[in-house]
């Protein structure tokens, strides 16, 4: 099962939302557009009964709720919308994707997927209430949130989350897309910090953790986050965001680790330097 696949689209249901209630940033609602992505759909596991010796096959319910930005200041934000929508489905015909991913999800739980023809109120009741995804022996959840937003800097929250029908547990995750708004460009780890201080990393990281451990518990960090996954949060830390089972139990969660970018200023780059300490 792909634990962490994102989606996101540009321009479907868009609508002007107000930033003021994402953020403790207020920004006119005319200077910052999103738009919205929301589908849901269900699937049997065809054959399924027969393997859980159970009378019926087994039931599988989709369902993706994603804020995306459409523009910033004027400014499209078509760069940031196209890697995220990227990283989701390796394409930009947004619907289409959201069902081939949907498909391909279910397909790994091991069966063959067979549409369910859902009603209008069952639709509805997937799109506005998690409860519902319970319903279900099984589900596939894809969602977003603004993690952080300045006047400069907006992180974009990126979550998936999955049960396997008769699993012990389920499985979740959280990647995040970060976006700096004045110079209209994305930014990862390797923009804020120069290459030949990017080792050092793990163990600062590691140590941070230690520290930290009456709030994250026991950690195993030898190594950055898969896919270098940061995020910058409000007092301008670098937060070094692992998985579940990446760098403790599955029990622990998500594992964030906040380096402040003074304590490391010397390892910035020019451009971290910009955007973080001035």
């Amino acid at each position: 099962m792909h634990i962490l696949k994102f989606a996101g689209l540009s321009a479907i249901a868009l609508a002007t939302l107000a930033v003021s209630s994402c953020s403790n940033t207020t920004v006119a609602e005319s200077d910052m557009e999103f738009g919205q992505l929301r589908h849901a759909a269900a699937y049997t596991l065809s054959g399924s009964a027969a393997d859980y010796e159970v009378p019926s096959d087994l039931t599988v319910a989709c369902k993706v709720d994603m804020i995306m930005p459409v523009s910033f200041h004027g400014i499209s934000a078509d760069t940031l919308c196209n890697e995220i929508r990227q990283e989701a489905f390796g394409t930009s015909d947004t619907m289409t994707a959201v069902e081939s991913f949907f498909r391909h999800s279910v397909s790994e739980f091991g069966f063959s997927a067979t549409p369910i023809n859902l009603s209008e109120s069952a639709t509805d009741s997937l799109l506005n209430s998690n409860e519902a995804l319970s319903t279900y022996d099984g589900f596939v959840s894809v969602s977003s949130r603004i993690a952080t937003m300045t006047p400069r800097i907006l992180s974009i929250a990126v979550s998936s989350s999955s049960y396997a029908p008769r699993a012990a547990h389920g499985m979740h995750g959280t990647r995040y897309f970060n976006y700096d708004m004045e110079q209209h460009r994305s930014f990862g780890l390797g923009d804020l910090v120069k290459a030949e201080s990017i080792g050092l990393l793990p163990a600062i990281i590691a140590e941070k953790a230690r520290q930290m451990s009456c709030v994250l518990g026991q950690t195993e960090i030898s190594s950055l986050p898969a896919d270098n996954n940061i995020t910058i949060d409000g007092d301008m830390n670098i937060v070094f965001v692992y998985q579940p089972y990446e760098a403790a139990s599955y029990a622990q969660g998500e594992i964030a680790v906040p380096i402040p970018a003074y304590t490391i200023d010397s390892m910035l780059t020019d451009y971290g330097k910009s955007l973080l300490m001035e």
